[in-house]
């Protein structure tokens, strides 16, 4: 593994398992239980609380198992930062298998998603998604927010992106890039540099590609600008109806909110 930023010395960047999946769906809910885009398809008033369970944040859960499973099935690379749990002493009555289970134990703190080029999760490719639930988070974040996410949310990154790469004047698209389709690192765990190894690792294992992305927060617009990633354009989503948390609004607080259509191009 390749030497990380500082206090990231025992964390492993390694693939995601099927296994993970369920630790995966509670980490991204977690950490995207405020962001504005998801309460925007949410339909949300007020905000949701990683401390008490509801119907709603439940419904969150079962979009992320959705995702990540579509993400794997069409051929995504689900990478994590995994650090060690110190084995329990074993007291001479573990059987064979709880040692084992003992002897791999880790923590995942961080998650990044990435679809290779040309591959792209949308209800162009509904296989993947039919395969993963989409029935089941459609049925539980209903039509308007299966509309936000799948359809709205699609189309307008999609004009951003030919118009970016329109004016840079490239042959290329935004679908001959590798695409970050989500990351998250667990809120306990921010600030330690976990971020910085997924990006890295990808950066390595495709030195001379493109890479692309949404940021939907000013704080992650200003990590992956850190990062090498060119800020190209604002995007705006819910003007007239929701304030720029992504909740619903009236007056002049319904100004929308705006996510960050980014690029790290080849060389930079």
């Amino acid at each position: 593994m390749s030497e990380g930023p500082p206090g990231t010395s025992h964390a492993l960047v390694r693939p995601a398992a099927r296994d993970d999946i369920p630790a995966l769906v509670i980490l991204a809910r977690r950490a995207f239980i405020n962001d504005p885009f998801t309460n925007y398809c949410g339909d949300l008033k007020e905000a949701l609380s990683n401390d008490v369970s509801t119907p709603r944040r439940q419904h969150l859960e079962i979009f992320y198992r959705m995702l990540f499973g579509a993400i794997i099935h069409s051929g995504g690379r689900v990478m994590v930062v995994a650090v060690p749990i110190p084995p329990k002493s074993d007291d001479g009555q573990s059987t064979g298998a709880e040692r084992k289970r003992n002897r791999r134990r880790d923590k995942i703190t961080a998650v990044a998603a990435w679809l290779p080029p040309h591959v792209r999760i949308g209800l162009d490719h509904p296989w993947a998604l039919l395969r993963s639930g989409l029935v089941g988070a459609v049925r539980r974040w209903g039509l308007k927010g299966a509309h936000r996410a799948g359809i709205e949310y699609g189309s307008k990154v999609e004009k951003a992106f030919e118009e970016i790469y329109k004016a840079r004047g490239v042959k290329e698209t935004e679908r001959d890039a590798w695409y970050l389709q989500l990351a998250a690192t667990e809120p306990d765990e921010q600030g330690k540099g976990y971020l910085s190894l997924l990006v890295r690792e990808a950066f390595a294992h495709t030195p001379s590609a493109t890479f692309v992305l949404e940021a939907t927060t000013e704080k992650s617009r200003d990590h992956y600008d850190h990062f090498g990633f060119q800020l190209e354009r604002p995007i705006v989503f819910g003007k007239g109806q929701f304030d720029s948390s992504g909740y619903r609004a009236k007056g002049e607080s319904a100004q929308g909110f705006q996510i960050y259509a980014m690029v790290k191009w080849t060389g930079s």
